[in-house]
Parts: C-alpha cells; sequence; structure tokens
C-alpha cells in the first residue's frame, strides 16, 4: 500500500496527431473540460520532458482495460522512436474494478530517471468511442508514503445550486467531484524538507496534481483523482523531528 502525490514536470515541445478542436495542449492544462483527442483507436504521444521523473498518468481517459500502453523514454527522439530506448515498457490501461466514472492509466517507475524524450503509444482497437480521449497528462517525480492515517475523510462534493420556496424547487446541475481531508504522517524532518516541502511549495492551492490514495486497493481506479489543495497545506509537528501534514483535497 502506498499512496502517491505527483505533479506535472513541464512539457517543453511535443508532436502528436489529435483532432482539430481538442488537441494536445488541452492535456497540459487544469481544466478537466478541455480534453485531448486522438483521430483514432491507436495513437502516440512524443514529448520532451524537463527534470527527473518517476511517474506517467492519463488522466480521466476513456481507456477500456484491455487497452495498452507503451512508454519509452531516451536521450533524442530517435532512441525513443525505435526499439533500442533505455527505458521500454508496457502496461495494461488499468486493472481491478472499474471505475467511477472515467479512468486514470498510471505506471510508477522503481527508480528515477531524467531521460528527456518521452514516446507514449497506445492501443485501444474496438474503443467504442472511436477515439482516444484524456484531460490531463502527468509526467512527475512523485512523493510517496505508506497512506494517510486512520479517520481520513471522502466525500462526494455536488457543485449544484439548489434553490427552494414555497411550493418550488429549482436545481442548476454543476458537476459532482470527489473530496478528501487527509493526515500523513508522522514523516521525518529529512523527507519533509526535501521531498514534500518543495511539493507543496510548488503546488500552492492554484496548481493541479495526481493523487492516488492507495496504489495496490483493487478501487484504485474510483479512488485516483488529478487534485488541488482546496486550503494551504498545513504542517504540525508531533515530535522535535516528526511531523505530520493535514490536507485537505477537491478534485479538478
Amino acid at each position: 500500500m502506498a499512496v502517491v502525490f505527483c505533479a506535472p514536470n513541464d512539457i517543453l515541445s511535443f508532436a502528436t496527431p489529435s483532432q482539430a478542436t481538442a488537441p494536445f495542449t488541452n492535456m497540459l492544462r487544469d481544466e478537466p473540460a478541455r480534453v485531448w483527442r486522438s483521430p483514432g483507436t491507436t495513437a502516440y504521444l512524443t514529448m520532451q520532458v524537463s527534470g527527473t521523473w518517476d511517474t506517467l498518468a492519463l488522466v480521466d481517459n476513456n481507456l477500456p482495460a484491455s487497452a495498452t500502453i507503451r512508454l519509452r523514454a531516451g536521450p533524442s527522439v530517435q532512441s525513443v522512436d525505435g526499439a533500442t530506448a533505455p527505458l521500454d515498457v508496457t502496461f495494461p490501461a488499468w486493472t481491478g474494478t472499474a471505475p467511477l466514472n472515467r479512468a486514470t492509466s498510471f505506471h510508477l517507475l522503481n527508480v528515477p530517471v531524467s531521460h528527456p524524450f518521452v514516446r507514449i503509444d497506445i492501443s485501444s482497437s474496438g474503443n467504442p468511442d472511436g477515439f482516444i480521449q484524456a484531460s490531463r497528462l502527468v509526467i512527475g517525480k512523485r512523493v510517496e508514503t505508506k497512506g494517510v492515517n486512520i479517520g481520513a475523510e471522502r466525500q462526494h462534493t455536488d457543485g449544484s445550486i439548489v434553490s427552494e420556496g414555497a411550493g418550488y424547487t429549482t436545481i442548476q446541475e454543476y458537476r459532482r467531484r470527489l473530496q478528501w481531508k487527509v493526515n500523513i504522517g508522522p514523516i521525518t524532518a529529512t523527507a519533509y524538507y526535501n521531498d514534500w516541502d518543495r511539493f507543496l511549495y510548488r503546488v500552492g492551492k492554484s496548481r493541479g496534481f495526481l493523487f492516488v490514495e492507495d496504489t495496490t486497493a483493487p478501487y484504485v481506479q474510483s479512488e485516483t483523482a488529478f487534485v488541488r489543495c482546496q486550503a494551504e497545506a498545513k504542517s504540525v509537528n508531533v515530535s522535535s523531528d516528526y511531523a505530520k501534514l493535514e490536507m485537505s483535497l477537491l478534485q479538478v
């Protein structure tokens, strides 16, 4: 069991087939209504990524469990287009219980890499939509711990506006989203300042990031989301060398 937090690294350049009304750049924005769509049921994405990374995710996609994703990474475009990429791994779009809504495909590398060029090949033959779709691409270096503490809260937040009066009810329907209130820790001072402090400074409450509540759960597809901190995360010292984090997360 592990809980994963991962902020996206910057994508410096890219080349990938897209539908005209749903370009690849939509996957670089924290706006779930803007999506990337491929022209057909197979697709590739080639890009240059900044920094070190160990996590890949395609958030809120329409891939069935039978779809496969091949990830290649290397020092040049030529290396990832061929069969000699230093990193070359193929994995299923997802496993376990079907997602609550759309799937989030993710893969966690055992060790971080700094390969700047990445190619993702997706095969989704027979997809009834006739195309591949995703709302956010995440390639970044994760912060990981063993799990959230007992007492974590998870709820469905409905943004709809319900107005009631004498003899009437009106509803303006908006999205329903997942929300969490979690405590994490104790975290050592070394882990806090090397990993958590940097991550929290980077995302604040304005930038989205991947949140995987439990990487080994059979319901991981319904638990995983792209989220923001709804309020500033807070650390509380529980001893001279240990702290715990209090976080309120809302699905983007």
